[in-house]
Formats: structure tokens, C-alpha cells, sequence
């Protein structure tokens, strides 16, 4: 929990820093890599010498709200998904090429390397 913990404030760090339209955000989200580099790992070498009783609130914490956070990252993997393919077939409905030629067999292709694809990473 220890990394998950240093990842959580370190990118919690960079969203609050990001939030606004400054130029200060922009350079710290572009730049710094040296020392985003250093904080990061001085945050880690620092969780080293905590207590894990320190950690405990934050693991419970990061118990229930995964769940959350995965529930989101599901939501957000089905809009992409649906608005992929309305945008494809606004194309197919648009080009004048019939069969599976055009954007229907690009459709199929793609639907079929997707479904390879996480049959592969299953097994």
C-alpha cells in the first residue's frame, strides 16, 4: 500500500496543480521532470519509514472507493465504445460503398480484433 499511497498524493498533487488554466499548471504538468522525478521518489523513501498503523485508514479507504473508480473507468470504456461506433457508422451511412469493403467491414474487423484481443488477454 505503501506505493499506492506515494501514486495517490503525488497525482493528487499534480491534479490540484492542473485544475486551473495557469501557466504554472501547464509547466508543471509539461515540465519539472527532475524534480517530479525526486518528489516522487523521496515521497517513496519517506512511506519506507512510516508506521503501517499510519496506513491503515488509507488502505480502507482505497478499498471502497476502488470500487468507485472502477465503475467509472467501466463507464468511460462504454461511452468510447458506443461513440466510436456511432461515428463509424455515420461514416458507413455517408460513403457510397456497399458490402464489407468500406467502414462495415472496417466495423467488423475492428469488433473482431477487440474480441480477440481480450480473449488473449483472458487465457
Amino acid at each position: 500500500y505503501r506505493f499506492s499511497f506515494v501514486l495517490a498524493l503525488f497525482f493528487g498533487a499534480m491534479a490540484l496543480l492542473t485544475c486551473g488554466t495557469t501557466k504554472f499548471g501547464a509547466r508543471a504538468h509539461r515540465g519539472f521532470w527532475i524534480a517530479k522525478i525526486c518528489l516522487l521518489l523521496s515521497l517513496l523513501v519517506t512511506t519506507l519509514f512510516l508506521d503501517n498503523s499510519v496506513l491503515q485508514g488509507y488502505r480502507e479507504f482505497a478499498r471502497y472507493t476502488s470500487f468507485a473508480f472502477l465503475l467509472l473507468q467501466i463507464l468511460l470504456l462504454i461511452d468510447f465504445a458506443y461513440s466510436w461506433n456511432e461515428r463509424w457508422l455515420a461514416y458507413d451511412e455517408e460513403s457510397d460503398v456497399d458490402g464489407l469493403c468500406g467502414w462495415k467491414g472496417a466495423i467488423l474487423g475492428s469488433a473482431a480484433l477487440l474480441y480477440l484481443g481480450s480473449l488473449v488477454g483472458w487465457v
